[in-house]
């Protein structure tokens, strides 16, 4: 048999099911080991946290929710600026920085005596999580090409919802030997976990890129008046919500509705983590450009829009029904979630300027952060206004995922994308 032959019958054998978890090349293959490191450390700490902040710190529940307030605001403030100072200086450069920077305020976290030594260690690891999303997605814009950026980032994803599980588990092995040295072991050693994913950072080859001129950090203000690329950054915030249903809607509303089992809380989320595991690269596969992008979050919009009738009825039929339609629900959110995120991580993709990609995938970010302040309060209302509140929170879901189309053709137009507007149009 000739070489090319060979060949050719090579390339008609069928593609391992498991390929397409795996990361191509050795760029991308460190990066997603980074960001599984970090995860790791995060899920450890998230799942004590609470109790940390309130046996081991002392402090009370007020104090621990307004500190996480205030830390939530002064996150979002920094975005869009840091994201301006990854462009100047380089989305690695700035990532590192910000796992050094995260690492720094967790050991300081693990001496924190007060609640002002507490709002201080909160408000510095908030500047830093909130920084670090567009920075991971500039950062695998730069090391990937094509479709490829966003099947990397659904494997972050993948191995991200993979690490928090792992900390969980290492976290509940620690804390349950009680006293306080297991907390103050937890939160050093999730410091210890982003050092080490700083550490493995560095020896990320980057590719030499072209010469640039970015804006700087202290003239951000000046790119916020693209009213046409915030509006389409809200919108993918807005179908961003099913962050918040699951952490908070679901257990309200199984609060709310009484006669449903408590356990449905844990298992909706372990449904949801699973099936974010087994099936976000999966939901990654073709979507590439503008037009399926759309499509995609068009996509989480509906089943967003489904999840919330589906827990509308919830309270107007037996248990063991309304069991049924919690479960289907949660499938439901974690489809929406599914779409959005890769919808929305394409389009942010197509829209962002290649000389400010990392301050506009920042500006991008905040309706997601937006989600993340907002949304709490919003579900409460969604959760008292019962089977109404989930329907009119479905409808806004409709209205939202209509609009994510001429929004997005909008923008492009602005930024001088002249395939952009036309291929939107032709999806809708």
């Amino acid at each position: 048999m000739t070489d090319t032959a060979g060949a050719v019958e090579a390339s008609d054998r069928p593609r391992a099911w498991w390929i397409d978890y795996l990361p191509e090349g050795r760029e991308a293959t460190v990066f997603v080991l980074v960001m599984l490191v970090s995860a790791v450390g995060l899920g450890l700490f998230l799942s004590g946290s609470v109790l940390y902040y309130t046996t081991i710190i002392g402090l009370s529940n007020a104090q621990v929710g307004t500190g996480l307030a205030v830390a939530a605001v002064a996150g979002l403030l920094c975005v869009v600026p840091i994201g301006a100072f990854a462009d100047r200086f380089g989305a690695r450069n700035t990532l590192v920085a910000l796992m050094v920077w995260r690492g720094a305020w967790f050991a300081a976290l693990a001496v924190v005596d007060g609640p002002v030594g507490f709002v201080v260690a909160a408000v510095g690891l908030a500047v830093a999580e909130g920084a670090t999303p567009p920075a991971v997605q500039s950062l695998v814009g730069t090391i990937t090409q094509g479709a490829d950026r966003t099947r990397t980032m659904a494997i972050v994803r993948m191995v991200r919802n993979v690490g928090l599980s792992v900390g969980a588990g290492l976290a509940a092995l620690l804390v349950g030997q009680g006293g306080a040295s297991p907390f103050r072991v937890m939160v050093l050693c999730t410091a210890a976990a982003f050092v080490l994913a700083a550490v493995l950072l560095v020896g990320l080859r980057i590719p030499r890129q072209p010469s640039r001129t970015p804006i700087a950090p202290w003239k951000v203000a000046r790119e916020l008046d693209d009213w046409r690329f915030l509006a389409v950054a809200l919108l993918n915030g807005g179908l961003a919500l099913h962050m918040t249903i699951l952490a908070v809607g679901i257990p309200l509303w199984v609060v709310a509705v009484g006669d449903l089992p408590t356990f449905l809380v844990p298992l909706a989320i372990i449904l949801n983590t699973v099936m974010a595991v087994a099936l976000q690269v999966q939901f990654s596969k073709g979507v590439e450009g503008p037009e399926r992008a759309v499509r995609a979050l068009r996509r989480g919009g509906s089943s967003l829009a489904l999840c919330a009738v589906a827990f509308a009825f919830v309270d107007v039929t037996s248990v063991s029904v309304a069991v049924v339609l919690l479960v289907l629900g949660t499938v439901l959110l974690t489809f929406a979630e599914l779409w959005q995120s890769t919808g929305g991580w394409e389009l942010s993709f197509q829209l962002a300027r290649g000389d400010r990609r990392t301050l506009d995938l920042a500006t991008f970010n905040l309706g997601v952060s937006a989600q993340g302040i907002l949304g709490p309060p919003l579900l409460v209302l969604v959760v008292a206004g019962g089977v109404a509140g989930w329907l009119a929170f479905a409808v806004v879901a409709v209205v939202l995922m209509f609009l994510t189309g001429p929004a997005a053709a909008a923008a492009g137009r602005h930024r001088g994308g002249a395939a952009l507007p036309e291929e939107i149009h032709r999806s809708r």
